[in-house]
């Protein structure tokens, strides 16, 4: 007595099934509705959010919190970055000052986020230490570092950013050029 009995392997090849668990590995998504998404726009293929959830499941994917690690930085982008200020600062003259500018966030013990991560595998996050958000804007004389425009703003932002250049212009008066 035989069946004629096929299984449902689901809406996705296995092919697409590997290109999506590459997909989750190389990016942390937060909802089931975006990976959803990234389904439909990849593969034109619909699922629901709970359908989504249950096609994660099934390849190996759980909700749960990511690992935060220490932010390394990018050597060869550093040494971009000196070459191409090497060259302005040869040509600076004396009536010249150049700043670097920055809007800074600083804040005291961050948390990582939840996320669909494989089963048994961590997802780092980069991150520094942080609680409480402050909201710097700030100028630094590239040639004194003790000159310092500083203003703490409520948000970093086109106003704050335009308040700051006044105080370096008004701090400034007698310097022809600011960069």
């Amino acid at each position: 007595m035989g069946t004629n009995y096929v299984g449902y392997f689901g809406k996705l090849t296995s092919k697409e099934i590997v290109i999506l668990i590459a997909e989750l590995k190389s990016k942390l998504y937060t909802t089931a509705k975006s990976i959803s998404s990234f389904i439909y726009d990849t593969f034109g293929a619909k699922y629901s959010v709970s359908g989504t959830a249950d096609l994660l499941y099934r390849i190996g994917f759980v909700f749960k919190k990511s690992t935060g690690v220490p932010c390394e930085c990018d050597i060869a982008e550093q040494q971009k970055f000196v070459s191409k200020m090497s060259k302005i600062f040869k040509l600076q003259d004396a009536d010249t000052v150049i700043y670097y500018a920055d809007g800074v966030h600083p804040t005291h013990n961050c948390r990582t986020t939840c996320g669909w991560i494989e089963k048994g595998k961590e997802f780092k996050q980069p991150m520094v230490s942080g609680r409480d958000r402050v909201n710097i804007n700030a100028l630094i004389n590239a040639s004194d570092v003790t000159d310092v425009v500083m203003l703490d703003c409520a948000s970093v932002n086109a106003d704050s950013t335009q308040t700051l250049y006044q105080k370096a212009l008004e701090r400034n008066v007698d310097v022809k050029k600011i960069r």
